[in-house]
């Protein structure tokens, strides 16, 4: 059975993570208001009425209409450009959920946590972690400096 302090800093844990996501919604919301707001004050009711109904996505940083406007003309989308084992642009950094960190990337984070080398992902791309591996290693936008 877990200690006290073992119970209340799993919960303080759970409880960061959960502070982090809702940050993350909140920002996000605040930006598709803006978006939203200049598209209004841009187009015209006509526009506006050929956008509603789709569902608005964001694809390399660039805004799509349910997966249209990133084709190359024959109807398929783009193929997407592989990152490679980076973290993309390098703009992001991976802390452990115990306040250890921050690490350059994935791998350096698995081994600060001591996970075998044989038996974890072997990429670096935080969205392909598993959800446990996910609450354990927090991604967030490196500090600028």
């Amino acid at each position: 059975m877990a200690s006290k302090l073992e119970q209340l800093l799993e919960r303080q844990r759970k409880l960061e993570t959960q502070i982090s996501e809702e940050k993350v919604k909140a920002e996000a919301d605040k930006a598709l208001g803006g978006v939203l707001e200049a598209l209004t004050g841009v187009l015209d009711a006509e526009a506006l009425k050929a956008l509603e109904g789709r569902s608005l996505k964001v694809v390399e940083g660039k805004f799509t209409f349910n997966g249209h406007g990133h084709s190359n003309g024959n109807g398929k989308p783009k193929a997407e450009k592989a990152q490679g084992a980076t973290n993309g642009n390098g703009s992001h950094e991976y802390v452990l959920a115990d306040g250890r960190g921050p690490y350059a990337t994935i791998q350096e984070a698995l081994d600060a946590m001591g996970v075998d080398k044989k038996k974890r992902p072997q990429h670096n791309r935080w969205e392909r972690l598993s959800g446990d591996l996910q609450k354990q290693i927090v991604m967030r936008e490196k500090a600028q400096a």
